[in-house]
């Protein structure tokens, strides 16, 4: 490759990566309770929206070079059709500009590998994760501990435990993604470890039954890889891939006709009692149906979440004792250490989650002079009381809330891509990383995270090249 051709490269990945950090971390703080302004906010969209130009330059440009040395190629009149649509919509305010730049790096990611790219938002998440935690522990930032029943939920830095939880989710789903088929019972034990953290400490009942669902496939995925290798190829095994790469659409259908048919009012009906099992999900989709229609492109939904308001449940004046302090801490030095265990490439990361590990338990002693733990009473009102009086509205589905908030379009659009990810994977024999994607479409049905790059990076999946496939029985090279 010549000069010109080396230099073009370097620009496209400063690109690249500028608008994929730059996101992510953008999207991670407001997950946190980190600090912000308006005005740091608006500073923050206007880095996206900068480093976001010039990589949709470039991806033209490698799409017109590609062309005109290869010929029109159908992959590249589509990306190159779907992203100058994208920006006309997003000109005129038809979809959120946050959903164009997370196009722009499904697009841009065709020239980069699939191993690369999660191998560096795990890297990222794992820093990201170890960094609220600390500062919530240490009282420079606060954290918010929510009482239920006389259980306490704790957010370890983060606006909500349930957010907190959903980070380990997708770095843990990121990690068996990575793996694929070599998955060991490690990583086994490591997804039981998470879903008892996630249970015991956070209170966060959806996160921690996917995660033990994770860890029971998981488990008999190395079983039969063990004892039955044939069985993976068998006709049953295959028409199971075939659903598993379908749950996606399947949960979509299933979460809007529910919500759509719902009826409040009849207690004895089945969806009345599934819908307990699944915190009200159904009842906020029907009561979105009630104020707001289905648009091609979305609107904007006058949304209330993160436990409701805040303000009205806090307990002042509230200490913990030195025991549950020191549970606390420890509990934060068994996910780091959790965290370096299940980092994939052999480099300095693991070493310094070790150290900010140990700084961890010296953070017991700043505990007692610098926290700010805040308590947050959510017995005082029943959730179905908040929501009947205004005060509690969010859609933490992300079907209905893409169908709502984004439009049905774009939920059509979304549910492509995600099904042609996952069949991807399933015409690979790559059962793990199909597996993984039919999780994660199944945690999305509980919570709102699937267009969110500092939870989901699944979609940059879809044009990425497998730089190498762990099939069973061999490895097999696939040239995008």
């Amino acid at each position: 490759m010549n000069k010109s051709g080396n230099l073009q490269k370097t620009i496209y990945q400063i690109a690249f990566w500028s608008l994929f950090y730059s996101l992510f971390l953008r999207r991670f703080w407001l997950s946190t309770m980190i600090p912000c302004t308006e005005t740091s906010l608006i500073i923050s969209a206007l880095v996206c929206c900068v480093c976001a130009l010039p990589l949709a330059v470039c991806i033209l440009y490698d799409i017109y070079k590609s062309c005109k040395r290869e010929g029109l190629s159908r992959s590249g009149i589509i990306c190159g059709a779907a992203l100058l649509v994208l920006i006309i919509l997003a000109g005129f305010g038809a979809i959120s500009y946050e959903l164009l730049f997370l196009a722009l790096l499904v697009i841009g990611a065709r020239s980069f590998g699939t191993e690369d790219i999660l191998n560096r938002y795990v890297i990222s998440c794992a820093v990201c994760l170890v960094i609220p935690m600390i500062l919530s522990i240490t009282g420079l930032i606060t954290n918010l501990i929510y009482s239920v029943e006389g259980m306490s939920r704790v957010a370890f830095g983060y606006i909500y435990p349930t957010d907190f939880c959903a980070h380990i989710f997708f770095f843990a789903m990121s990690c068996l993604f990575l793996k694929g088929n070599k998955i060991g019972i490690k990583e086994v034990l490591c997804l039981g470890l998470f879903g008892v953290f996630a249970l015991c400490i956070c209170r966060a009942r959806n996160t921690a039954l996917c995660l033990f669902f994770a860890m029971l496939l998981m488990c008999i995925y190395v079983c039969i890889r063990k004892y039955r290798e044939k069985l993976l190829d068998s006709k049953p095994v295959k028409s199971l891939g075939v659903i598993a790469a379908l749950v996606a659409p399947i949960l979509a259908v299933f979460m809007t006709l529910s919500s759509f048919f719902y009826d409040y009012k009849d207690s004895d009906s089945i969806l009345y009692k599934l819908d307990s099992l699944l915190s009200r999900r159904l009842l906020l989709g029907r009561l979105a149906f009630l104020l707001y229609s289905i648009k091609p492109f979305g609107q904007e939904i006058d949304a209330n979440g993160n436990g409701g308001n805040v303000d009205d449940y806090l307990i002042p004046d509230f200490a913990y004792p030195d025991l549950v302090n020191i549970a606390l801490v420890g509990a934060v030095v068994l996910f780091a250490a959790l965290l370096a265990l299940l980092l994939i490439k052999k480099s300095k990361i693991p070493l310094m989650i070790g150290i900010s590990s140990a700084a961890i338990v010296l953070c017991f002693v700043l505990q007692r002079m610098l926290s700010t733990n805040i308590v947050v009473d959510e017995s005082l009102m029943t959730f179905d009381e908040r929501i009947f009086n205004g005060m509690y509205f969010f859609l933490d589905c992300s079907y209905l809330s893409i169908l709502f908030e984004s439009g049905w379009v774009m939920l059509l659009l979304v549910l492509t891509v995600y099904v042609a990810v996952s069949f991807r994977q399933l015409s690979g024999k790559e059962w793990v990383r199909l597996l993984v994607l039919a999780l994660v479409a199944l945690q999305c049905m509980f919570e709102h995270h699937l267009l969110d790059l500092a939870y989901c990076p699944f979609f940059l999946c879809l044009l990425a090249k497998n730089e190498e496939c762990s099939a069973v029985g061999g490895v097999v090279q696939d040239e995008h």
